[in-house]
């Protein structure tokens, strides 16, 4: 399912192919004229609908601080005025080129993303009739204008009635395609344009995504080259000796000597260790030769 939007340059395309055929043989455009300018009926009613709001800014510039506007006879003939005001419309080529290229914009964003369509049209004509009128040039996406046209309140309402019945499963979009061929059967679009793009997961972040294995060049497989190999030629089996591993030469192992106890040092007195005898010395011999 494409959901692109129309190529740089293509809405350019689309009004002058059928523009400059129209205007080389016309000066201006009627109202007739408009829902016939190009084979796109659709395109075709949204220039139509541009007019509309043209038609009713138009009324705005009217009312004056200075009439009773809401007199029921002004209301009347202002009404009738306006009615054929709309029968009578003229415009040039430099005018309705700008009016075209918007409705080929307006006809992409109904066939790509028609909620944000509605929600643009509601931004527009936010009154309740206004908002009914503009859906009668909607051709496109059927089931939604019938359950816009169906449903309560004002726009604004009304269109979030819509997103909530999408949400829910309630009314599905249709293929765009099928719409989108009808521009490209008018004013051909490029081939590139129907191209489908790989879509990205939900749970997936766009480093992850953005190069897929497939589009790397695989390398071509390399077939070897055919070896002639001699054929082998079984000769009896002999039995192989082991030998057992040499041992290696064991280390004595260390041995830590027992710790001796320190060597008192004898007593020597002081006499003795200046060479004669001290006063204990003397009292001991007194006491053994008694």
């Amino acid at each position: 399912m494409v959901r692109k939007p129309l190529p740089s340059g293509y809405t350019q395309s689309f009004c002058q192919q059928y523009l400059s055929k129209f205007f080389s043989q016309h000066n201006a455009a009627s109202g007739q004229d408009l829902l016939k300018i190009s084979p796109v009926s659709q395109v075709n009613k949204l220039v139509v609908q541009r007019f509309y709001g043209l038609w009713q800014a138009e009324t705005g510039k009217l009312r004056s601080p200075f009439f009773n506007f809401d007199n029921a006879e002004v209301q009347e003939a202002l009404k009738n005025f306006m009615n054929v005001l709309s029968r009578h419309i003229l415009v040039k080529e430099q005018e309705l080129s700008s009016l075209m290229h918007d409705a080929v914009q307006d006809a992409a964003s109904l066939a790509l993303d028609p909620l944000v369509y509605f929600q643009t049209l509601a931004n527009t004509y936010p009154q309740e009739k206004d908002f009914g009128q503009a859906l009668r040039y909607v051709s496109w996406q059927p089931a939604m204008v019938k359950f816009l046209q169906q449903a309560n309140g004002n726009a604004s309402v009304r269109v979030g009635a819509l997103q909530q019945a999408l949400h829910n499963g309630q009314l599905q979009t249709e293929d765009p395609e099928v719409y989108l061929r009808q521009l490209d059967d008018a004013c051909p679009l490029p081939p590139e344009f129907w191209q489908q793009e790989q879509a990205v997961q939900a749970d997936e972040d766009f480093f992850s995504s953005a190069f897929n294995e497939e589009e790397y060049d695989q390398p071509e497989p390399v077939t070897p080259a055919s070896v002639s190999v001699p054929e082998e030629v079984n000769e009896p089996e002999q039995e192989e000796i082991v030998s057992p591993p040499a041992e290696e030469p064991r280390q004595p192992a260390a041995t830590t000597p027992p710790m001796q106890a320190p060597l008192k040092a004898p007593k020597i007195s002081v006499a003795e260790e200046n060479g004669r005898p001290s006063l204990n010395d003397r009292f001991s011999d007194g006491q053994a030769s008694k």
